[in-house]
């Protein structure tokens, strides 16, 4: 290492100047014990309770190394300062004063006092309340509303609307409630009252019933039924009959069914005695309703399309009667109106289906006749065909599953002499292509073109449209409705059969007793048949 300062160079033995007495000096220290006399002055900074800060050293001084030295003492001024304090206790500090005299254990005292006097004010508001309702709620006066602010002044709280006047039935339910509840809503120590004392007015947002709820004292609230139970009492003999026919299958499809139940409803009217005490279209709309109820199950079951067309016809020429006339009078009126509907929808409708489609097979080179299941109009239409065609076939396709009904049409086809084929509905694939035309019935027709058939037709539509092969549908306008959408799955009133839906894209032409129209022209049918009704 190099010299350091304040060494004297070393004088020689031989020397003749005699060495002078120099003052005894603490050995120069290394850089190590520099940085541990700092560190130990850093530790001084920072002592203990009870001792006060050492003074620091500054810099380059001649002083005592700080390793050698004992820890440094406080000032006088500081000395002064720590001998003013108090004395702590050992164990748990003493309070502090906030300046005005008081500990902090007087403070929290007077702030529990304050909010135990706002919580029993609260309780005894509440416990008031309960006594006026358990008193018989006695009426007050409505209070006259608050006058709101201007709204130059620039307030900040919006002006309070005036309370309502509580209703009875509320007071009851809320008056068991708990005071706590209050309470909790103004838990926040802000001076707002709780919403129990802000209105009257209560309103419940939770689905089931509080336990403190007493259901016994809810109002009763009657519910009228729409269906009438429909007993052997009140329901007209005929329309057993229909019901029972329709539970044996006596009566097959949807024209069958229709002709029968215009049938029981002239029966109805014929016998039917109004009550003295009604005028006869309210007396007569009451007693229809047993009528229908024992037909659909009391509501079990919806009436096929057609038939609740011709009920909700027959409902509005009821409502639509004079009952100033005779009662004679009206029933006549009722009978003959259900005789020209039946004229219009059967003989005179079948008889135009008829003829449209026989022009529409004298344009065509081979007449084989390709047809699901039995339809009554198709099966007239057939035998109407035979008599002015000679090559006439017709391929009947029938499904097990749904009664074999085909085989009936087969039968009468036979004692007319026409040439037939029938097969299962897994032989369509072969039958199909020796066919040149599919005829085929339906139940109803949808405002978006849609057919409702008996199940199993959408698969000879399918396969006629992979062959390209004309599919027709004959159709009453009697059975257009106003709908949409079907529910495919659910069994109708009386027939009980599975229905389903052709596509309307499947369907080339429907064959109606107007014209034959495309399915995508079902609403311009349905507003000319409107149209007919109005007039």
């Amino acid at each position: 290492m190099g010299k350091k300062k304040g060494h004297n160079k070393p004088q020689p033995a031989n020397s003749p100047i005699a060495p002078q007495a120099v003052p005894e000096t603490p050995e120069p220290l290394d850089r190590f014990q520099k940085l541990n006399a700092i560190a130990e002055q850093l530790k001084s900074f920072s002592p203990k309770k009870g001792q006060a800060t050492p003074p620091s050293t500054p810099e380059g001084s001649n002083s005592a190394p700080a390793a050698a030295l004992p820890l440094a003492t406080s000032t006088p001024k500081a000395q002064e300062k720590a001998d003013k304090r108090p004395a702590k206790a050992k164990g748990k500090p003493e309070d502090l004063n906030d300046g005005d005299g008081k500990s902090r254990a007087d403070i929290e005292n007077e702030r529990k006092a304050k909010k135990l006097e706002k919580q029993m004010k609260k309780e005894a508001a509440t416990a008031k309340k309960k006594a006026d309702a358990a008193a018989g709620n006695a009426e007050k006066p409505p209070k006259a509303p608050a006058k709101e602010a201007p709204a130059n002044k620039g307030q900040k709280d919006a002006p309070k609307t005036p309370q309502q006047p509580s209703k009875p039935a509320l007071k009851k339910h809320f008056a068991s409630s708990d005071s706590s509840d209050s309470f909790n809503m103004t838990a926040n120590g802000s001076k707002n009252v709780s919403f129990k004392e802000k209105s009257n007015l209560k309103v419940r947002f939770d689905i089931q019933p509080s336990n403190q709820y007493d259901l016994t004292e809810r109002p009763a609230i009657r519910v009228s039924s729409y269906f009438v139970h429909a007993t052997p009492h009140n329901v007209h003999p005929a329309f057993r009959r229909l019901a029972a026919k329709c539970e044996f299958k006596k009566l097959n499809g949807v024209n069958e069914l229709l002709l029968a139940f215009h049938k029981t409803l002239i029966e109805f009217v014929e016998d039917y005695n109004p009550r003295p005490d009604l005028p006869f279209s309210e007396s007569i709309s009451l007693d229809l309703q047993p009528q229908l109820c024992c037909l659909s199950d009391n509501g079990v079951h919806p009436f096929p399309q057609a038939v609740g067309n011709l009920i909700r016809l027959f409902k509005k020429q009821i409502h639509e009667l004079d009952n100033t006339k005779e009662i004679c009078d009206l029933k006549t009126y009722l009978k003959e109106w259900i005789e020209n509907s039946a004229y219009y929808n059967f003989d005179l409708a079948e008889k135009a289906i008829v003829e449209f489609t026989i022009s529409k097979l004298k344009s065509m080179a081979h007449r084989r006749i390709l047809t699901y299941s039995r339809c009554p109009i198709v099966e007239k239409i057939i035998l109407t065909a035979a008599e002015q065609f000679n090559d006439l076939h017709v391929y009947i396709v029938d499904d097990p599953n749904n009664g074999s009904r085909g085989k009936t049409m087969l039968e009468s086809l036979s004692e007319a002499s026409i040439p037939c084929t029938y097969g299962h509905i897994n032989s369509i694939g072969y039958l199909v292509h020796q066919a040149s035309v599919v005829l085929l019935g339906c139940s109803a027709i949808l405002n978006t073109g849609r057919v409702v058939a008996l199940r199993g037709s959408s698969l000879l539509a399918l396969s006629a449209q992979a062959v390209n092969i004309p599919v027709l549908v004959a159709a009453k306008t009697c059975t257009f409705v106003d709908k949409v959408r079907l529910d495919e799955h659910l069994s109708t009133a009386l027939l009980r059969e599975p229905i389903e839906t052709i596509p309307e894209d499947l369907v080339t032409a429907l064959v109606t007793d107007l014209r034959i129209v495309p399915p995508s022209s079902a609403p311009a049918v349905l507003k000319a048949k409107q149209l007919g009704y109005d007039n």
